[in-house]
C-alpha cells in the first residue's frame, strides 16, 4: 500500500496521498491505510484468504527516528476503522429482528370465529429480511392447520413447510421461507384453528434466516 500523509482539520482526522511527513527532530512518521479481508463467520482473516470488507479499513502509522548513540529505531501503531452508520457489507447489518414491528394497535380479528386476520409485520428497515420460523402460542386444546403471509400459502398441514399434519400450540413451524422487502407492511392471513378461538390470548414468535428472533406482547383478537 502507498505511504500517506494524516492531518487534522480541527474537529477530525483524515488521511491522504503523500508523506511520509518529517514531525521534526529527525522523527519521520508514514501512515499505511490496508483493506481488511474476513471469512464467512466475519472474522477478520489473512489476505488472500477471505473477501474484502468493505466496511472496515486498517490504518497503521510507523514512526522512524535516530537515537542519540545513532541506533534506528521505529514504531508501528495499527487500529481498525469501521463504517458503522450505513455498512454496505453483510457483517455490520443490523438483526434482522431488530428491523421488524408487530402491530397489534390495529386489532387482530377472527374471521368465521377461528380464523386469524389483520395481524399486520412491519419491516420497519430499509434492507429486506426473511422469516424462516413461526411459533405460534395459545391457551386453549385447539391446533392450526394452515398460515398465509399476504396471499402465500406458507404452512399447512399437508404443506409447504413442515412438521405435517395439524399442531399444537407452542410447535415451531418451518415455514416457506417468506421476504419482507424494506419499508413494507404484510399481513399474517388466513392462519386457520380447529375450532372456535372466541376469546384466545396468542404471542407471535418469528425467527429469521440470520437466526435473530422477536417475540410479540400477548394479544387477544376481536372476533
Amino acid at each position: 500500500m502507498d505511504p500517506g500523509a494524516i492531518s487534522w482539520n480541527g474537529t477530525s482526522w483524515s488521511v491522504g496521498a503523500g508523506g511520509p511527513t518529517n514531525l521534526g527532530g529527525g522523527i519521520i512518521r508514514t501512515v499505511r491505510v490496508k483493506e481488511v479481508e474476513r471469512d464467512g463467520d466475519c472474522v477478520i482473516v489473512p489476505a488472500g484468504l477471505g473477501d474484502v470488507d468493505p466496511d472496515t479499513l486498517e490504518t497503521e502509522s510507523e514512526v522512524n527516528w535516530t537515537d542519540a548513540l545513532g541506533r534506528p529505531e521505529s514504531a508501528i501503531v495499527s487500529d481498525l476503522r469501521t463504517h458503522y452508520d450505513d455498512p454496505q457489507g453483510s457483517c455490520f447489518l443490523a438483526e434482522q429482528a431488530s428491523q421488524i414491528g408487530i402491530n397489534l394497535s390495529l386489532q387482530a380479528e377472527w374471521f368465521g370465529l377461528k380464523q386469524l386476520r389483520t395481524l399486520y409485520l412491519e419491516n420497519l428497515g430499509t434492507e429486506p429480511i426473511t422469516i424462516e420460523e413461526v411459533e405460534l402460542t395459545w391457551n386453549n386444546a385447539e391446533t392450526v392447520n394452515q398460515m398465509f403471509i399476504n396471499t402465500t400459502k406458507v404452512w399447512s398441514a399437508i404443506g409447504p413447510g413442515s412438521p405435517a399434519g395439524n399442531q399444537p400450540s407452542g410447535t415451531e413451524l418451518d415455514i416457506l421461507d417468506f421476504t419482507i422487502p424494506g419499508e413494507t407492511t404484510v399481513e399474517i392471513n388466513k392462519t386457520q384453528f380447529s375450532d372456535d378461538m372466541r376469546g384466545t390470548t396468542l404471542t407471535l414468535k418469528l425467527e429469521f434466516s440470520d437466526d435473530s428472533e422477536i417475540t410479540s406482547d400477548p394479544f387477544t383478537p376481536t372476533w
